[in-house]
């Protein structure tokens, strides 16, 4: 298996820029970015976990299983270029966007739809009872371009009545979704001596990690649809929607869906190009960071799959001494250190 960061979806950046839409440069980076991150973080949140996110299924017209799989990948794939593309607005390194210096209004919570009333308001904190006054400035992070652009990209297929674009899509949107959903507040206080008497509040996208994490947990409550019910709906020009919230047939909108249901991941198969679990490292680590899947690698890894857990000793290099140079890099030793992985065998 390919180490995380070794390879990257080149293809499916490629896929994606030969849409009929023209594109700035740094905009075109930008997408790059977002694919990557996306693609970085997948690695990441299923690490420890049978299926890893292979590059593979970062091909957006490799003849995949309509599994949840495929349905996270798409999902992160639209948050990740949302995720970039708003920042680089923010930034002001993409010419037709920016940040938003006219968010409106104020608001005593966290909700991002703050009321359009009054440009300040009181706060009680019940810190000592004081009253803590805050209002709406900066340049909050707008990601309406982003959104706008992974539209175009992503979701206008020309295949606009077939069951896996309309499931392709609602993945799409709900990778979107969730990136609005995780916009957080983030206030500057003003006042004499650091008193805070007054904030100044601007809405922020969080790191990419809060995004994928929560994207991770929709994977694990996906739901799958019927074809046939699709279909129907399809027929009827409705969109993927459940209408009828009693209804069994339609996912809601804040789930990610499925048509098949997905291999078990641990031998190997050829005709999806996947190698199973043998050869792959497994983690005995336990400490307060350990992750629940890492704790339980070995056993959904190894054993579960019909493996035994192997101990190699490995040379590894790594970068040590570093020390900072003036103006302005970082220089660094290569060091060797003999460490002892699992894996299965």
């Amino acid at each position: 298996m390919k180490a995380a960061g070794e390879v990257y979806p080149g293809q499916f950046t490629k896929n994606l820029l030969q849409v009929d839409i023209e594109l700035d440069p740094n905009v075109i980076d930008s997408i790059k970015t977002g694919t990557i991150l996306a693609f970085e973080h997948c690695r990441n949140v299923f690490r420890w976990e049978r299926w890893n996110c292979p590059t593979e299924d970062f091909e957006r017209h490799k003849q995949q299983r309509a599994n949840k799989e495929l349905a996270f990948t798409q999902a992160i794939t639209a948050a990740g270029i949302v995720h970039a593309v708003t920042k680089n607005c923010s930034r002001g390194e993409i010419s037709d966007c920016g940040c938003n210096s006219n968010f409106g209004g104020t608001t005593n919570s966290q909700k991002v739809d703050p009321p359009s009333s009054s440009k300040q308001i009181e706060l009680n904190t019940n810190v000592k009872d004081k009253t803590v006054k805050w209002s709406w400035g900066g340049c909050s992070d707008d990601s309406t371009y982003g959104l706008r652009l992974v539209r175009d990209l992503l979701e206008n297929s020309k295949e606009n009545a077939t069951v896996l674009s309309y499931i392709e899509k609602h993945n799409y949107r709900l990778g979107k979704q969730i990136v609005q959903q995780a916009m957080i507040k983030k206030c500057r206080c003003h006042g004499v001596s650091g008193s805070c008497s007054l904030q100044t509040c601007w809405m922020q996208l969080p790191p990419f990690h809060i995004i994928s994490k929560k994207l991770k947990e929709k994977y694990r409550k996906a739901r799958r649809l019927i074809s046939e019910n699709i279909e129907a709906t399809i027929a009827l020009g409705n969109s993927v929607k459940r209408e009828d919230r009693t209804s069994n047939f339609l996912a809601p909108e804040d789930s990610l869906v499925f048509l098949e249901q997905s291999l078990d991941y641990c031998l190997p198969d050829q005709t999806q190009n996947w190698p199973g679990t043998k050869g792959r490292f497994c983690s005995r680590t336990k400490s307060n960071r350990t992750t629940a899947s890492e704790k339980r690698s070995c056993r959904n890894l190894c054993r579960q799959c019909g493996y035994k857990v192997r101990r190699e000793k490995m040379v590894v290099r790594k970068r040590c001494n570093c020390v900072f140079q003036w103006c302005c890099s970082v220089k660094c030793e290569m060091c060797s250190e003999i460490v002892e992985e699992l894996y299965c065998d």
